[in-house]
């Protein structure tokens, strides 16, 4: 066998991208306010480059957080915004560190409860944590026990039924037998309703057993979301979107779209050569390749609303409801462009409409059903909405269940299978019918 070295020639196609091309897609898939700072520093760096605003107020709003007031004094408009709130598991800390627990005990706590669900329950097994915090499975449910006496009631739960009966524990005005309706072995009747099945069990008067249901349907299955401190997220519409006359109109938001010029005062400068005319070309070039790569990202966010628009025109009558089936691909192939070019389009962005301010990515979570044959003009968003309306007009008395909320679906014309429906169901986070029925 002979070995050795060899040259051979081959040919190999390879994509690159210019600094240029990378720099006008990240500036496509930028949200608005990041591109406005993304400007902004590049204003800072290109003497070259100055950025003008429609009006002073914009660029009062832009450039700092300081404002002028209506009586011509500094107006601190995001000093005037409400703070924000202790998150869930800030708060369960703040309880755990007054506790006066040994410092192992303490560790293996504030682990479980950042381990907790945006409900407040623990979902993950304590084996599985003990192994990841490196303690003793022991440790962690003595950790568990510390959790659960934080308020509110019910945190740190592994399962509604646990939720519930913490919760039921520590109220000394829960009615008697409460613990035991809620054990494991009667759990399910409370479940399914079956009341007098319940009384049965436990040598209850009929009476007892209302009054118990009651209680337990006055009781918070996800006590994680009374806590308020997570829920306000801010955005800033990149455009306003209208109808009028039957013609789209698309108006940018001026707080956030600049134009961008070029300073001519360097121009004298530029025409003499040498270091600083290299530097000036250099920028001047630079500049150019901006403006054009944010008039691109304009142009092309601009055809993909107007498409995504035109492929939603029952959004206008119904909001969210009238949305049909639709995926990047349709708006892809209507425009000639990449699945990953409208990706990076939408992404991040928002746009104000007469049925609110919405993401761009919210008009694609319309996926079609599998039962109404992958295209049929049902959608999710669609089924879920009729699914809240039948429920809230539902008789209290008598709920829908699954399968009779499925047969009212396809009164409709939306064939939907009963595990769809619950599914839909859980999502919107409304309970069965059992749980649901009102005991008079």
């Amino acid at each position: 066998m002979i070995t050795g070295l060899s040259q051979t020639t081959a040919i190999q196609m390879k994509t690159t991208l210019t600094p240029e091309l990378q720099q006008s897609v990240h500036i496509l898939q930028l949200t608005g306010t990041d591109l406005l700072s993304y400007l902004q520093e590049q204003a800072l760096e290109n003497p070259l480059l100055e950025l003008e605003w429609s009006s002073p107020s914009a660029r009062r709003s832009a450039g700092s957080r300081h404002a002028i007031g209506p009586g011509g004094g500094e107006d601190d408009r995001l000093g005037r915004l409400p703070a924000r709130g202790e998150t869930l598991e800030q708060a369960l800390l703040s309880q755990l560190r007054i506790a006066g627990l040994p410092a192992d005990l303490y560790r293996a706590a504030a682990f479980l409860v950042g381990s907790l669900d945006g409900a407040g329950y623990l979902l993950h097994p304590l084996g599985e944590l003990a192994g990841c915090l490196g303690a003793d499975l022991r440790q962690l449910e003595d950790a568990l026990r510390e959790v659960q006496r934080l308020e509110p009631a019910g945190i740190g739960a592994r399962d509604l039924r646990e939720c519930l009966l913490l919760q039921a524990g520590r109220d000394p005005q829960a009615p008697p037998g409460t613990a035991d309706a809620l054990s494991e072995a009667c759990f399910p009747l409370v479940a399914r309703g079956r009341w007098e099945a319940l009384a049965r069990r436990l040598g209850l008067p009929p009476e007892a057993v209302r009054e118990i249901a009651r209680y337990i349907r006055g009781l918070q299955p996800r006590p994680g979301s009374l806590h308020p401190g997570e829920r306000t997220h801010y955005v800033v519409p990149d455009a306003e979107v209208r109808l009028e006359r039957g013609e789209l109109l698309i108006r940018w938001n001026a707080e956030l779209t600049p134009r961008l010029t070029v300073q001519d005062g360097y121009e004298r400068l530029g025409r003499t050569d040498g270091e600083a005319a290299a530097y000036l070309k250099s920028k001047r070039r630079g500049a150019d390749w901006l403006m054009r790569a944010v008039e691109q990202r304009y142009r092309t966010l601009k055809r993909v609303i107007a498409a995504i628009f035109e492929e939603q025109p029952g959004f206008w009558g119904q909001g969210l409801r009238g949305l049909r089936p639709m995926n990047l691909r349709t708006i892809a192939d209507k425009l000639g462009l990449h699945e990953s070019t409208v990706s990076r389009a939408v992404n991040g962005k928002y746009v104000r409409t007469c049925h609110g301010t919405f993401e761009l990515k919210a008009f694609f979570a319309a996926v079609p059903l599998a039962e109404s044959g992958g295209g049929g003009g049902a959608s999710s968003l669609e089924v879920k909405s009729v699914i809240a309306e039948l429920v809230a007009g539902e008789n209290k008395g008598r709920p829908y269940s699954d399968e009779k909320l499925a047969q009212e679906l396809s009164k409709r014309g939306l064939q939907v299978a009963r595990r769809t429906v619950a599914k839909y169901r859980e999502e919107l986070h409304i309970l069965s019918s059992s749980l649901r029925k009102r005991v008079l």
